[in-house]
């Protein structure tokens, strides 16, 4: 069974009838403030394919970084990764810091939202233009 830190760390809610659910949709790690395209490089081969759990068995001696591992390089799906993938192996301290001393759901600067005043400009010209 795998023990992904990204599900295990998920803040959950109580709904209004007293069903606790976990929240599926908040982020689980942000990588930002972190250089993610630096490790070492690993092609995926047809016995790893589908199989982080033995990349990150062979690379940190521990299974249990898989999830990380994969969000360190865009994947969501622990079953996505191909033969022939590259993926980026990083230093076992960012990610071994995952869930340390509070940081339950950040690696790295919390991101901020970016205010985009441009693209409320933008709608309005649209609807101006729908409008004619």
């Amino acid at each position: 069974m795998l023990n992904l830190k990204t599900i295990l760390n998920k803040k959950v809610f109580t709904k209004l009838n007293g069903e606790v659910v976990v929240n599926l949709i908040i982020r689980s790690v942000s990588f930002l403030g972190i250089k993610t395209n630096s490790g070492t490089n690993y092609q995926v081969t047809d016995e790893t394919s589908m199989r982080s759990d033995l990349i990150s068995q062979y690379y940190y001696q521990d299974s249990s970084f898989c999830d990380l591992l994969l969000k360190y390089n865009g994947y969501s799906n622990p079953f996505a990764i191909d033969t022939n993938d590259i993926i980026k192996i990083p230093e076992t301290a960012i990610l071994s810091s995952f869930g340390k001393d509070g940081q339950a759901l950040e690696i790295g600067k919390p991101r901020k939202r970016k205010q985009i005043p441009y693209f409320n400009q933008l709608l309005k010209r649209i609807r101006l233009e729908l409008t004619f």
